[in-house]
């Protein structure tokens, strides 16, 4: 694999990740055009180490409301009184975002067992092709729904909970994580800002998780690390476009323009379905 390869798929990845577009679906086409057919063990280091570069940028564009998560679990850990502040200085309750992140995240253990059939549909085009159109729908379907005004305080854990198993459904390639967990939100009466906000932040802790995973089987399974300089350009390239497509799917979402982003993915999804025929 090439750098000018990783590259490309670095790019693909931190863009279609955030722009709710599934960049699981993106990679698998793309890995099937260029032929990559390097060994499993490298394959998956691969994709580990371009999820770890959208986690960066997640983590950097959100690095405030992070600071206070881990400043109010730290501080609860060592017994300290610790209480953050909303935009407007109000104190908000200790660790209520962090344990709705949490509360989250938990549905995602029941899409464990089903692992490897997940990674068997990479291989289907007829399947990622029918999961982008589905994905369509979804974006289309978030400029139609009229936005509440919940956001931290008003969020259940309830609320948490519905958005952590829209989550574990979205394990399958094509269908966008981000697309369902934000339309789940928006359902729930999410503002706008909040159900990106949201839908980012719970993507931590489920990367993260990932990549602590996968990582260690990458190793066990053998590693080609003559790649190692493709591995880190495409993690970095993961980074930048994914830190710029946090923006912009923001930007998108509050002016309810993700429509076009529908469109999209209807004409992918549709030329997949008509090309898995013929392969």
């Amino acid at each position: 694999m090439s750098i000018f390869v990783s590259i490309l798929l670095g790019l693909i990845q931190g863009v279609t990740e955030f722009l709710a577009v599934s960049s699981s679906g993106h990679l698998a086409i793309i890995e099937s055009i260029f032929k990559l057919n390097y060994d499993t063990g490298s394959n998956l280091f691969f994709n580990v180490m371009l999820h770890f570069g959208t986690l960066i940028a997640v983590v950097i564009y959100y690095r405030k409301d992070l600071k206070v998560m881990v400043s109010e679990l730290y501080s609860i850990l060592i017994g300290r009184n610790y209480e953050g502040r909303d935009e407007n200085g109000r104190k908000l309750p200790k660790l209520r975002l962090t344990v709705l992140i949490l509360i989250g995240t938990l549905p995602l253990l029941l899409a464990v067992p089903f692992r490897n059939q997940v990674e068997q549909l990479t291989i289907s085009l007829g399947w990622i092709g029918a999961a982008f159109l589905v994905t369509g729908l979804l974006l289309f379907t978030a400029d139609k729904i009229i936005p509440g005004s919940k956001k931290e305080r008003g969020m259940s854990l309830l609320d948490a909970l519905l958005i952590g198993f829209a989550q574990a459904v979205a394990v399958i390639p094509g269908l966008s994580r981000c697309a369902v967990t934000m339309v789940t939100g928006l359902s729930r009466g999410f503002k706008r800002s909040f159900a990106v906000k949201f839908s980012f932040l719970l993507s931590v802790p489920a990367v993260l998780g990932s990549f602590i995973f996968e990582f260690g089987t990458a190793l066990s399974e053998g590693v080609d690390w003559s790649l190692f300089p493709a591995y880190i350009a495409g993690m970095v390239a993961a980074a930048v476009a994914g830190y710029f497509a946090v923006g912009f799917i923001n930007m998108l979402v509050r002016n309810a323009k993700t429509k076009k982003l529908a469109y999209y993915c209807w004409g992918l999804g549709g030329i997949s379905l008509i090309v898995s025929l013929f392969i």
